[in-house]
């Protein structure tokens, strides 16, 4: 199948070579003896293999190391120190919900400012503020604790608390301002798209900028293999080129002219999309091949592709741990590798998609199952589908939005409405692991040879069938407790198709992900026990995508925001919302619900919870939400076959209480928290009274067929 793959020139070798070997030395920098043992062993191979090429190959490997080195040892020198500060620096990320990159330049001691020497500090603006971009000069008056983690991608050293934030008028150059500019037309021309999903997918095509899609739509397109057009790359910086070189017109006359007025819209282009590291790959490697041409100098793909990689790991070492970076690098060199991998197919134009796709997908790969344990097995067929509409919704939404035809900004958004709709088909097709990623690689392989491939094209078929088979809403009623990390969602089955879920946990893909698993697209009785996040947060972007018959919560006068929104969502699809009573009872299909809780109101929120139990197919199953000992005893005895420990099997609950319920099986619904959730106390209690205890941290969805409760993790 694959004939031939393009490989590399003895140059590009050398410069690949020299860009791995940064990435190792930034890898293994402390790790002294392991990085002299790598030298070591390619002087002597030098040595042994003197021949030119094998000579220069050492040389470059024996560079990057040693430079990949340097720049982590650079990275790493940190000078913080806590306690009250005054900076000015640049602003290094646009803010988001208060909280922003800032790269300092100088801090004040006394009367003078100092210059900072130090590194990139996250900071967490306090009340009010100025309207802040990237790239803008500000100066923040705070208190600066040592504490580091990544923000958008980069790393950070200090967080620095903001007590006042203010601009520094007329400090950003020309490029900042030009770029700020078109940034803010791409915002403004979406603005009346603004709910739309398909405006948001429009902005991340065009400046990279997710904000405004919803988490639940961001992982279907990362299920369907198809987050790389939102993470602003080659295939963008070539949409960009090519806009630019149309708006200067005449400007560009002449290979030179054109390569560097190309070099400053890269530059532009870089600061629009906020030097992501997918698009500081993309746009150096562009920029080398504009400004060889600029030099008259001949530069293959394979030797731009290695110089560009080695200069940004050295210039920026941080760059080494940044996925975005690292899928860009291995999805270029699949592209490159791959580009007349299937030349037999017939058009032409669909054999080089394939290819290319066929290539990057099967060069991230490795990197997509180490990062978030599965791929899309046929993700390529999505991408080959999505492809050109991306480019055409890229294309028509940068020229819609610039000079402001709002006929032509529509059928961008209609665009990239078919391919969110893409998207949303191609989640549910089958992913794999490690395991399966190797089955299906072999396969490919063997294909290779005439004599294998009807047994190949067979098994293969097969492998996808199995997978596609996997999961599905459990055969008669049952009840199912939902692995969505530290939170409550709790989906029940009547025997005649009625669904009731009870909370939606902390987040919404989680929560959309179990849904998908048991066939769910319609929830009868929604129920929400307390309006804590762990609880409600699953809800919000979820909703628009179910058909809600009718919705509960426990009328709690402290509902806050998140629930504020999830009320409106509601309300806007037509869904009845009601308070049930303290003592009620009701019935869906053959499921039988009685209220217990809660009896009053309670000063604390988890005290507040609703209390249900559930009868089906003859068995009681207790749902207390996050009620508390005092909750619970003024509740009293609640007798019940299966019982949801109540607040994740924290010490709150009064172990007499759990005990009370003569349950035979409880679930403790927990992910990982600091909070040391679930007590030992109250697992010793239960254990020792000889109820059997799932737990969802360590046993996956917990899934309880009834009337036979038997539990399959």
């Amino acid at each position: 199948m694959i004939d031939r793959l393009t490989l590399p020139d003895q140059v590009g070798r050398a410069t690949l070579a020299m860009a791995a070997a940064a990435w190792v030395g930034i890898a293994t920098a402390p790790k002294v003896w392991l990085v002299a043992a790598v030298i070591g062993a390619l002087l002597v191979v030098g040595v042994w293999r003197s021949s030119y090429h094998a000579f220069a190959l050492v040389v470059a490997v024996v560079l990057g190391v040693g430079s990949g080195s340097l720049a982590h040892a650079r990275a790493s020198e940190v000078h913080l120190a806590d306690g009250p500060i005054v900076t000015l620096g640049r602003v290094a990320s646009d803010p988001v919900e208060g909280q922003f990159l800032l790269e300092p330049h100088a801090v004040r001691v006394g009367d003078e400012w100092v210059r900072w020497v130090g590194p990139r500090v996250a900071v967490k603006m306090d009340g009010s503020a100025p309207r802040l971009a990237a790239g803008e000069t500000v100066i923040v008056t705070g208190r600066l604790t040592s504490a580091g983690g990544r923000m958008v991608g980069r790393t950070f050293q200090g967080r620095l608390r903001a007590r006042k934030v203010e601009s520094v008028p007329g400090a950003e150059g020309p490029l900042t301002v030009t770029a700020n500019l078109l940034r803010d037309r791409v915002s403004d021309g979406l603005a009346s798209w603004e709910s739309h999903p398909g405006a948001a997918l429009v902005s991340g095509f065009l400046i990279g900028d997710t904000r405004q899609l919803s988490d639940v739509d961001y992982d279907v397109l990362r299920r369907a293999g198809l987050t790389h057009f939102v993470a602003v790359s080659g295939s963008n910086v070539a949409l960009f080129l090519g806009l630019w070189w149309l708006v200067i017109g005449p400007l560009g006359g002449g290979p030179r002219r054109r390569a560097i007025f190309g070099l400053v819209g890269l530059a532009v282009f870089v600061v629009v999309t906020r030097w992501e590291p997918s698009v500081l790959r993309a746009a150096v490697m562009a920029g080398i091949f504009l400004a060889s041409r600029a030099a008259g100098l001949p530069l293959s793909g394979w030797s731009a592709l290695g110089v560009s990689v080695f200069g940004l790991l050295v210039w920026s070492a941080e760059m080494a741990g940044s996925v975005g970076f690292q899928l860009s690098v291995a999805a270029t060199l699949g592209v490159m590798a791959s580009t007349r991998a299937f030349p037999r197919i017939r058009p032409a134009f669909l054999g080089s998609a394939v290819s290319v796709t066929m290539g990057a997908q099967l060069a991230v790969a490795p990197l997509l199952l180490y990062h978030f344990g599965s791929v899309p097995v046929l993700s390529p067929i999505a991408n080959v589908v999505a492809a050109p509409l991306v480019a055409a919704a890229t294309a028509t939404g940068g020229v819609g939005v610039l000079v402001g035809a709002e006929w032509i900004t529509r059928l961008a958004v209609g665009l990239a409405s078919v391919v969110l709709a893409i998207a949303h088909a191609a989640a549910d097709w089958p992913q794999v692991g490690w395991v399966g990623f190797g089955v299906m690689m072999t396969g490919l392989w063997v294909l290779r040879y005439r004599a294998f491939r009807p047994a190949a094209v067979v098994a293969l078929a097969l492998f996808v069938i199995i997978n596609i088979g996997h999961g599905g809403r459990p055969a008669g009623p049952a009840v199912v407790f939902l692995d969505v990390g530290q939170g409550d969602a709790i989906l029940v089955f009547g025997s005649g198709g009625e669904v009731i879920l009870l909370d939606g946990g902390p987040d919404p893909p989680e929560l959309m992900a179990g849904l998908r698993r048991y066939d769910v697209d319609r929830i009868d009785l929604l129920i929400l026990s307390h309006p804590h996040a762990d609880h409600l947060a699953g809800f919000l972007g979820v909703i628009d995508r179910l058909e809600v018959g009718s919705f509960w919560h426990s009328g709690s006068p402290e509902s806050g925001p998140q629930f504020d929104q999830l009320e409106r969502a509601l309300l806007a699809k037509g869904v009845p919302i009601s308070v049930p009573p303290a003592h009620g009872r009701f019935g869906l299909g053959d499921i039988q619900i009685e209220t217990f809780g809660p009896l009053r109101r309670y000063d604390n929120l988890n005290d507040q919870s609703i209390v249900i139990r559930l009868t089906l197919a003859g068995t009681s199953i207790l749902l207390a939400g996050d009620a508390e000992a005092l909750a619970q005893h003024e509740l009293g005895e609640i007798p019940a076959d299966i019982l949801k420990v109540p607040h994740h099997g924290s010490a709150t609950n009064d172990p007499d209480w759990l005990l009370a319920s003569h349950a035979t099986t409880a679930v403790i619904m927990v992910g990982e928290n600091s909070f040391g959730h679930p007590d030992p106390l109250v697992l010793q209690t239960l254990v020792g009274a000889g109820l059997k205890v799932w737990r969802t941290d360590l046993d996956g969805d917990v899934v309880i067929r009834l009337p036979s409760q038997e539990s399959r993790p």
